[in-house]
């Protein structure tokens, strides 16, 4: 994660950002900036986004409980629809089409968050990032329950993120899994969704293929999936360790961007925009 930096904001609201991914949202939004207009013109760039990083607060301060960079303005929640709409505002002026927020299910904490995201603000698009793939292997059966209960409560919403005119939704994985979840992934979706699974070693080789396959490793600088995804992040330091994974570097984040940027490839994604 990048150095804090001031961003322009909207008028009387002041900085309701997380200082964690400040600086990197200034580097995003130069580097998008000069690269639109190139090959990379048609990819969709968007950011991983994390509803529940702002639940954990403590009475201690976020720096001490959860995050290293805790929140400028006091510590919002992603009911703060003040503060929504200034991290829309942000991720419009770095240059993202949309935001991929953590789903874990129907009735889950981060599915209430879902509607607000949703109204946040214009400009930037919402998919779903599936995450009980992560922890398990749902059957075919509850993939597809899924799939329908996104479909019949927030697919059709303006704001939700459409490719080749279908809802995507994004998919994590644990480190076990192989084939057989590309294969449920295949069985499940009868209500044709746009799925872009979480790679692991051999995906290409799946006789079962999605629409695209992405990377998530906020521990990885730079994550090329040829033909589907490029990936950057700023940096990755868990607050229960005593030295980071991946330390910030503006100047090597700089240059992953526009490396990124002028990739050609279809999305374009940064991890993450507030973990």
């Amino acid at each position: 994660m990048m150095l804090a930096t001031v961003m322009p904001g909207r008028p009387g609201q002041g900085s309701l950002k997380r200082a964690a991914f400040a600086g990197a949202l200034l580097a995003v939004a130069l580097t998008l900036l000069l690269g639109a207009g190139t090959t990379a013109s048609a990819a969709v760039r968007a950011t991983f986004y994390h509803p529940w990083t702002v639940e954990d607060w403590s009475a201690a301060g976020p720096t001490a409980s959860v995050t290293r960079y805790g929140p400028t303005l006091g510590e919002y929640t992603w009911d703060n629809t003040d503060a929504l709409a200034q991290e829309v505002d942000w991720m419009r002026y770095a240059n993202l089409d949309a935001a991929i927020a953590d789903w874990g299910g129907p009735g889950s904490p981060t599915d209430d968050a879902v509607p607000t995201l949703l109204s946040a603000g214009s400009g930037v698009k919402w998919a779903l990032y599936y995450r009980p793939e992560g922890t398990g292997d749902p059957s075919a059966t509850q993939i597809e329950s899924d799939l329908g209960y996104i479909s019949d409560n927030y697919a059709s919403d303006p704001a939700y993120l459409q490719l080749d005119g279908r809802p995507v939704v994004f998919v994590y994985s644990d480190p076990g899994d192989g084939c057989a979840m590309a294969d449920r992934w295949q069985q499940a979706n009868t209500l044709g969704f746009y799925v872009v699974l979480r790679a692991f070693p051999g995906y290409s080789s799946c006789t079962s293929q999605p629409d695209g396959w992405h990377q998530n490793d906020p521990t990885v600088r730079e994550a090329h999936l040829p033909g589907f995804s490029y990936e950057i992040s700023p940096g990755y330091w868990p607050i229960d360790e005593a030295t980071p994974r991946l330390a910030r570097d503006p100047r090597g984040f700089n240059d992953a961007v526009l490396r990124m940027a002028h990739s050609g490839e279809p999305l374009q994604l940064v991890s993450s925009w507030n973990d």
